[in-house]
């Protein structure tokens, strides 16, 4: 996040500059903690979900990202991504509630996750 912005200004500033696509509208789906994921450093995570959005995808050659692809849900889970991704998208998918979790991490492997759903 950018100094003085909320999470949910920085996920739609961030998904704009990524991909060029504006959110219209998005659920709060979760935090995570990743502790000491870079050296003396704890990372938190803010997840959204977009329900809506206008806009182009940016194109491969002009994102700094990387390649940019639309993907059909039930391939989401195929695409290779850090191990504990795949249970944040899972939740996602499955449209989960509100979470809370810690993923901790070693040597780029998971080696412990906790997580906490909390009902509406």
């Amino acid at each position: 996040m950018e100094r003085g912005e909320s999470p949910d200004e920085c996920a739609r500033r961030e998904i704009f500059e990524e991909t060029h696509l504006i959110v219209k509208q998005m659920d709060f789906k979760g935090i995570i903690t990743f502790p000491d994921f870079t050296p003396d450093h704890d990372w938190y995570t803010y997840v959204f979900k977009v329900r809506d959005f206008e806009g182009q995808l940016i194109s491969d050659k002009d994102s700094r990202e990387g390649t940019l692809e639309w993907v059909p849900y039930d391939q989401v889970l195929t695409k290779p991504t850090w191990e504990g991704d795949y249970d944040i998208f899972k939740w996602i998918l499955e449209d989960a509630p509100f979470f809370s979790a810690k993923f901790v991490y070693q040597e780029q492997k998971l080696v412990d996750k906790h997580v906490i759903f909390y009902e509406k």
